[in-house]
This record gives structure tokens, sequence and C-alpha cells, in this order.
């Protein structure tokens, strides 16, 4: 199309016949062309999480060559494990490491998928045994902490997350774990701590931890701090409608009315959370809350 406006109606038809929030970022990029600022933001915000479409690729051939390989089983055993089918993990891996005992990420995957079906004896076993291929490795420590944290020793698991960024200090999955620990041992400042250092390192989501700090910051009536740090998750992501609910329900705590109203009603444009959880504070509760001694934001 070379017209823009002709776009923007032919977009606004096939979103009616196909919702997809790949129609919703077309439809942002042309109200941006035509300067509809406002609109251009709330479809991209909607589209944000967008994927390709999908269509015969005759580069299959080579995707199964591929994962014919070694590298290949790898990399799927790994998406196994992500996708929580740990019997296909070690059906994968298994026949593996008994070819190469002493590859790393195969003796880590392994480990984890035995620690996630409770078997916690061969977890360890494996990573025990990996320790004499590489001793400290911070991989292997993660997988510790994660088996032993899982299994309710917070106290181990801490030791291992310690052990892994004294070893590997930019990672950020581990300081995200001493994180979820400290705030579940209500140690909070340390807590708050461990998650900057995870933004600071890079971390993929930082609008989740900033809202996660923000929810710790208004639970303990540090509403100045909470304000701040929700304003950042819905700076990181437009799309973040919790970032703005949390955010107008925290300037009405203070009395800043106006701007409550105003964030709420942005929050009500986007839609991409459930209607009902803008309006009903239970519901909005739920799955979010901070838990400190029974007071919720």
């Amino acid at each position: 199309y070379g017209d823009h406006r002709d776009l923007h109606l032919s977009l606004r038809r096939q979103r009616q016949m196909c919702i997809r929030d790949s129609i919703y970022r077309l439809i942002g990029q042309a109200h941006q062309a035509l300067g509809n600022t406002d609109a251009a933001k709330i479809n991209l915000a909607r589209g944000k999480r967008s994927s390709p479409a999908l269509w015969r690729d005759p580069r299959h051939a080579d995707k199964w060559q591929f994962l014919a390989s070694y590298g290949g089983r790898l990399v799927h055993a790994e998406q196994l494990l992500k996708s929580g089918e740990f019997d296909e993990v070690i059906a994968v891996l298994e026949p593996m490491h008994l070819t190469n005992s002493a590859d790393e990420a195969v003796i880590a995957n392994l480990a984890m998928a035995y620690g996630r079906l409770d078997r916690m004896d061969k977890a360890i076993e494996l990573i025990e045994e990996g320790f004499k291929f590489r001793p400290g490795y911070f991989r292997f420590h993660n997988v510790l902490a994660s088996i032993y944290y899982q299994s309710g020793q917070p106290e181990l698991a801490l030791r291992h997350l310690a052990e892994s960024v004294n070893t590997s200090p930019t990672q950020t999955w581990p300081y995200q774990q001493q994180a979820t620990i400290y705030t579940n041992r209500r140690e909070y400042d340390r807590a708050i701590s461990a998650y900057d250092r995870a933004i600071s390192n890079g971390v993929e989501n930082p609008e989740v931890i900033h809202h996660q700090v923000g929810m710790i910051e208004g639970a303990r009536e540090r509403l100045a701090a909470a304000i701040e740090r929700f304003q950042k998750a819905a700076a990181r992501d437009a799309a973040y409608t919790m970032a703005y609910v949390y955010l107008s329900r925290t300037l009405a705590e203070i009395g800043r009315f106006t701007e409550a109203r105003e964030a709420l009603d942005w929050a009500d444009l986007l839609r991409t959370h459930k209607p009902c959880l803008l309006y009903t504070s239970d519901a909005a509760d739920e799955g979010l809350g901070v838990d400190l001694g029974g007071r919720r934001i």
C-alpha cells in the first residue's frame, strides 16, 4: 500500500477477521505514520508480544538434520527442560552422557531434570561427578541451588548461589533466586539489593523486577519508593498493565487522585489484562501481592 490511510483502514478490517498481536503492531505503525501518537502507543503496546505468522518452511529438512546432530540434541533437551518434559530430557541426554561423561551442559541439564523429578540423589551424584571435571563451575552451583530450593533447603540453596556469583558475578538468575529466598524470609532490604544486582547485570525482563520491588516497597508503606518502581516498570514496558494498576492504587493512597485516574485510564486502554483486574482489588492482588505479615498492597 502506498497510502498510510488506506493501510490503516485495511488493517482495521483484517483485525476484525483475525485478532493477532502482529496486526496490532501493524496498526500501531500505521497510526505512527499518521501522527496519531496515543493510538500508535496503545496498539504497539498491545502487539508487543507478537509472534510471526506461520507458513511451511522449506528449511525444515535442515532443521531435522540439526536436531539429529550432537549439538542439536542438546538444544532440543534444553527446550524440553524449559517446557517441563523432564522424562523426555532424560531420554535424550542419558545416551549422550554415556558417550561423553565430561560434557558440562549435558551433566547440568540432566541433573536438573532428575532434580525436577525428585530424584535428588541421582542429580547430586551427577553434579559431584561434574565438579571432578570442572571444579567450581558456576552452572553446577546453580543446578544445586535450584534442587535444594525446590526440596525446601533454602540455606543450602543460598550457599550455592553465593558460590555461583563469586565465580561468575555478571549473571542475573542467581540474584533473582537470592531475592526470592530473601523475600520469603522477610529480609526485604537484602531482597531488593539482589533484585537491583540482577537489573544492573541486564536481566531480561527488568520491568517485572521493578514491579516486584514496587510491591515490596508498597507493602512496607514506603509509597514514594513504590511509585518510583511502578513508574520504572511502566517505562520499560508500555504494555505492562499491572504496573499502571498498582501505580494508580499507590498514587491514590497518598491523595494524588488525578495522576491515579490517568494511570488507571491508561491501563484500561491497554487491555492487556482481564478488565476485572483493573477494578477489583482482591483479583488484582491474587498471585501478585507480597505478603508482609498480613499486609498486601
